[in-house]
């Protein structure tokens, strides 16, 4: 059976990224084109945690991630902490399911307007992956979650699903493994598709994304104002370049295009204005692995800054809000083990 990486390898992986010329772009100094604010760290109160997002909803804020006594192989549960003004910070509810590792969650709002949360959950058996597919779990409260459930199929990894107003759906890209076998052991060539739905429990295909190799990973979609969505796809295969998707309504016929980097668990919001700015983890003007700021303009992608990180980092959450870019996001450059930390970021 597949072994899951160990964080060594993750950060060695990382660290050979830097050869890449590609990584020659290094973001401005800070102020050119953004500042940090503020950088708060919100827990450190588990032996392990990652994988953040946060939502304002009914006029307050969440923010969730996994807590877990290691990285891989035991079961995880998604932490949840709530605020009314991103200073004080209270848990207010963990959704777990036995013997199940539930990571990388991601939270939105269904058309009923009920908070939902995404989360991948995995099984092990001697530290060893059994099992994968994407679980779901909606709440009234934010308190009070219901039984999480099942979609798609054994070995599927719904990243980021968003939902789409005007659509009046979910959408969101699927990475797969072992598309041809029943797994748990990766080929040699991953797959990843385009899904939709009307309540974020039953999908159906939208989008094969065929043409889409080199083991594509992590991606998430947004929708711009005319309804052009865009899609940020990392691939851990062939020369490893970030891709950027671009399709106009079905969304059924996409066009591909490279950066100049590579890119880990990327993630990117449309602001008022109608800049397309996003975070990801990448290289900066420091050594080692950091969460990066960019801007996406003329189909490039801008480095503007690198937020305090190093090490085991990433996964970053976004929101807007008052004119400020709020980043959430796990990093161990305090501390041996990741904490979860907030950041404020005003562009210019």
């Amino acid at each position: 059976m597949f072994k899951p990486p160990a964080p060594r390898f993750i950060l060695a992986f990382c660290i050979g990224l830097l050869t890449n010329t590609a990584l020659a772009q290094r973001p401005p100094a800070p102020g050119d084109r953004a500042d940090i604010l503020t950088v708060r760290k919100l827990w450190d109160k588990s032996r392990h945690s990652s994988g953040a997002d946060i939502l304002r909803w009914e006029n307050l804020w969440y923010v969730c991630f996994r807590t877990a006594d290691t990285p891989f192989g035991t079961p995880g549960q998604i932490q949840f902490l709530t605020s009314f003004d991103m200073i004080t910070w209270a848990e207010v509810s963990a959704v777990s399911q036995k013997d199940v590792d539930l990571r990388e969650p991601k939270l939105g709002v269904t058309k009923e307007k009920r908070m939902i949360l995404f989360t991948e959950g995995v099984t092990y058996d001697r530290g060893q992956i059994t099992s994968k597919q994407p679980r779901v779990t909606t709440s009234t409260d934010g308190r009070n979650w219901v039984p999480t459930q099942t979609y798609l199929i054994n070995g599927d990894w719904l990243w980021r699903p968003f939902w789409h107003e005007k659509d009046q759906r979910f959408y969101g890209a699927s990475y797969h493994t072992h598309p041809t076998t029943p797994g748990p052991r990766p080929e040699k060539e991953w797959s990843i598709k385009l899904y939709s739905s009307l309540d974020g429990k039953v999908w159906q295909l939208t989008a094969p994304w065929d043409s889409v190799t080199g083991l594509p990973k992590d991606c998430t979609t947004r929708v711009l104002a005319d309804d052009t969505m865009l899609a940020l796809v990392s691939r851990e295969g062939g020369d490893r370049l970030g891709l950027l998707g671009r399709a106009s309504p079905p969304y059924k016929e996409w066009s591909w295009q490279p950066l100049t980097v590579p890119l880990g668990s990327p993630n990117f919001i449309v602001l008022p204005d109608g800049r397309i700015i996003g975070a990801s983890l990448g290289f900066g003007a420091t050594p080692g692995a950091h969460v990066i700021i960019f801007e996406i303009k003329d189909n490039k992608f801008e480095p503007l800054l690198e937020l305090p990180s190093t090490a085991e980092c990433g996964h970053p959450g976004l929101a807007w809000h008052e004119d400020q870019l709020i980043v959430v996001y796990h990093s161990s450059h305090e501390d041996k083990k990741p904490a979860i930390y907030m950041a404020k970021v005003r562009l210019k």
